[in-house]
């Protein structure tokens, strides 16, 4: 087994991006990226209809320039969010070509772009109808009704994909996927992890202790990212005290929290996890129909790990060992937040920073930090 420091992955982990993040909110980050894709569009829409008036001056001709050339500055603002993006990842020595960001940006962008036809479009028109049959001058009609469509297409494409998720997750039930939705908090410890579980076992009265060997092959897949949710399939195949073989769909979303008598920020993530059982090796044949499209059984990496388990009916501790030396320890519970808070907080007062560090990083990434070094 690989040994490494504390110290070490965390400086390979913190390469891509912060240990602590945080999901964005799907409405703000609607409203953000819709703005500034309305903005860039408004400026082409200006600046391409007085160029195309020192050429011709039909009115209906006119009218038709601006929404015409609006539409593909949604793709320039991205483009250029790519190309900064890109440059500071080569000042910073990072090694991913200009392509893998100009891809998720254009996704961005057609997204931007549907929301402008789908929601913004229509509460343009309607709320400036209603500005007028009010008596309201035109142009600041015009101006009034832009801006509240804002807002108004951020909060419906929230809804929207909030909505779809839902639906899909009753739609997979029916097809025989078993879902649990719990919060946890995962922290990378280096000592001996079943010290740490054993000084909570005794603090919450854990009773049963499980153990056994995970494979984890994470697989491509084309799930919706909805509501600005995190996904990763995976085929999880566990042998030792429970035996089990799945294909699993996890949903991920990371909040904040803090509290006026608390010392520190609470890190907690939300997973919705669905659960599909498959034997032998032509296990992606077995997979319904609605999940066999959307993910492949083609690999992106894969972890080996043991863990031991301690729980009760509501919450759990789990030990990964990852190293000979550091533990993935993840602390879950179902619903009883003020549990999972008190047990953050237990494990801040009681080891040190050099000891335990809380992150947000996915495991998988945990293995590809400690096989880098």
């Amino acid at each position: 087994m690989k040994t490494c420091s504390l110290d070490e992955i965390i400086a390979n982990l913190s390469k891509d991006g912060p240990l602590l993040a945080v999901t964005p909110d799907p409405v703000r980050q609607n409203f953000r990226s819709l703005g500034l894709s309305e903005l860039w569009a408004g400026i082409g829409s200006s600046i391409s209809t007085t160029l195309a008036s020192l050429l011709f001056s039909h009115p209906l001709a006119l009218s038709l320039v601006g929404p015409l050339c609006e539409k593909p500055m949604f793709f320039g603002r991205h483009f250029r969010e790519a190309y900064m993006a890109h440059k500071e990842h080569i000042r910073q020595n990072g090694t991913k070509t200009f392509t893998d960001f100009l891809k998720p940006e254009m996704k961005e962008a057609m997204r931007d772009l549907w929301m402008d036809l789908a929601f913004h479009d229509t509460a343009y028109v309607g709320l400036t109808n209603t500005f007028l049959t009010h008596g309201m001058h035109p142009s600041i009609a015009s101006a009034a009704a832009f801006s509240a469509g804002i807002p108004f297409a951020a909060v419906l494409q929230a809804g929207l994909e909030h909505g779809l998720h839902q639906t899909l997750k009753q739609a997979s039930k029916l097809a025989g996927v078993k879902w649990e939705n719990y919060h946890e908090a995962r922290f990378l410890y280096d000592g001996d992890a079943s010290e740490l579980q054993n000084g909570l076992q005794n603090r919450y009265g854990l009773k049963e202790v499980l153990t056994g060997e995970y494979r984890d092959v994470y697989l491509k897949n084309r799930l919706l990212k909805l509501a600005n949710r995190s996904v990763k399939a995976r085929h999880r195949v566990i042998t030792g005290d429970f035996a089990k073989n799945c294909v699993e769909m996890v949903f991920t979303t990371d909040t904040r929290k803090s509290f006026e008598n608390k010392l520190y920020n609470y890190f907690i993530t939300t997973k919705q996890k669905g659960s599909f059982p498959v034997q032998g090796t032509e296990w992606h044949k077995q997979l319904p129909y609605m999940l066999r499209g959307s993910i492949s059984d083609t690999p992106e990496s894969n972890i080996d790990f043991s863990r031991r388990t301690c729980h009760d009916n509501e919450l759990s501790v789990c030990a990964d060992t990852i190293s000979d030396k550091l533990a993935v320890v993840e602390v879950k519970v179902f619903s009883d937040i003020d549990k999972l808070v008190d047990a953050i907080t237990y494990l801040h007062d009681k080891y040190k920073i050099d000891k335990i560090v809380q992150t947000t990083k996915p495991k998988a990434d945990m293995f590809g930090a400690l096989a880098s070094i």
